[in-house]
């Protein structure tokens, strides 16, 4: 659950939360009129046209490199493959990727470049900021942005380039898309406001548009995850509830069995209080018991199906001592609730029984 909550809502190195991208197919004119009545719209907080989204990439635009300023190695064979993506500024900081290292890309820089930690790695350099990477005519690095994923979570960061689209024989070209911020509460809003926009200003073919909620998109990557949840859930559940009524019962019989020696411990002067004590140790024995082998297997096997997803949430401690504690309470409200009912009994009547 901590790590389908992890992978849903924690930091995975962009902004996706009310975030959207609204597709369009529409003449020149529609598109300036749609623009226009789109900026109105109280629901939004920022837009951004003329780019593609960073998720989902419609098309990839990749450079394969074996020299760069720096390289330890002089290996030929030594090649890397770098996702460029052209866009700067205004792109990086409407996806609130976290800038590390450097500084921020300037609008007529066009030929430097903002680089992610993990295309610093693959480069292999401890400073990588000055170095100058030998594709196209040659970029030189400027800034480093911390890795952000926009694929599966089980798929590592790809090395990352980021120049404005004047570098690396980009053009101006303006792609239709319009990324857009809106308020927290306001997509159904947004959705009924963009439809009305279509249909007053787009006719015929014109009006094909698709508004693509970024968070609901990228949730589609942790379909087996959650279905694996709702499985181990009920599972989980069905295990839970045996163990408990196990728990109960083994209780149950046990205090059943020795109402004689509660009685006779009663007879011998006992206080019911001195009676529980006894009877909550020996459960509690065997509770660490359990613990002992359960714990360090349930941690092992947890730590290793966590080892496939790139980002990851910490096993906590607190985790362990919460199901401790939970065991810990349904033993003492069993062992308090029967042994109580037989230490409130007549010692005679219950020897005599016996």
């Amino acid at each position: 659950m901590k790590q389908l909550n992890h992978l849903a809502n924690g930091d995975i190195g962009w902004e996706r939360k009310n975030t959207a991208v609204l597709r369009q197919y529409v003449s020149p004119e529609s598109y300036a009129a749609v623009s226009a009545e789109i900026d109105k719209m109280p629901c939004i907080v920022e837009t951004l046209k003329g780019c593609e989204p960073l998720f989902p990439r419609y098309s990839t635009l990749t450079y394969s490199t074996d020299s760069w300023e720096g390289k330890k190695s002089t290996d030929k064979a030594d090649r890397i493959d770098i996702t460029c993506i052209r866009e700067g500024r205004e792109f990086i900081n409407f996806y609130n990727l976290k800038l590390i290292e450097g500084e921020m890309l300037k609008p007529d820089d066009a030929d430097k470049a903002i680089i992610n930690e993990t295309c610093a790695k693959k480069l292999g350099l401890d400073n990588p900021i000055g170095k100058k990477i030998n594709i196209h005519q040659g970029v030189t690095i400027v800034g480093i942005v911390k890795d952000f994923h926009i694929t599966a979570p089980t798929i590592p960061a790809a090395p990352t380039l980021f120049c404005n689209k004047g570098g690396l024989g980009g053009s101006d070209a303006n792609y239709g898309d319009i990324l857009i911020k809106y308020r927290a509460g306001t997509w159904d809003d947004l959705k009924k406001r963009v439809d009305d926009v279509y249909a007053k200003i787009s006719t015929g073919s014109n009006k094909y548009h698709s508004l693509l909620n970024i968070e609901e998109e990228y949730s589609k990557f942790l379909k087996s995850e959650t279905l694996l949840l709702k499985l181990l859930g009920f599972a989980s559940l069905i295990c839970v509830l045996i163990a408990a009524f196990g728990i109960f019962s083994f209780i149950t019989l046990s205090c059943e069995q020795r109402r004689k020696e509660i009685a006779i411990r009663k007879v011998n002067g006992a206080s019911v209080k001195e009676i529980l004590t006894m009877f909550v140790k020996e459960y509690f024995i065997l509770l660490v018991a359990a613990s002992v082998i359960a714990f360090p297997i349930g941690y092992a096997l947890m730590k290793k199906w966590l080892e496939s997803y790139i980002e990851q949430t910490a096993i906590s401690v607190w985790i362990y001592l919460a199901i401790f504690c939970g065991i810990g309470l349904l033993i003492l409200l069993c062992i308090g609730w029967r042994v109580w009912q037989a230490a409130q009994q007549n010692p005679a009547e219950v020897i005599k029984s016996e």
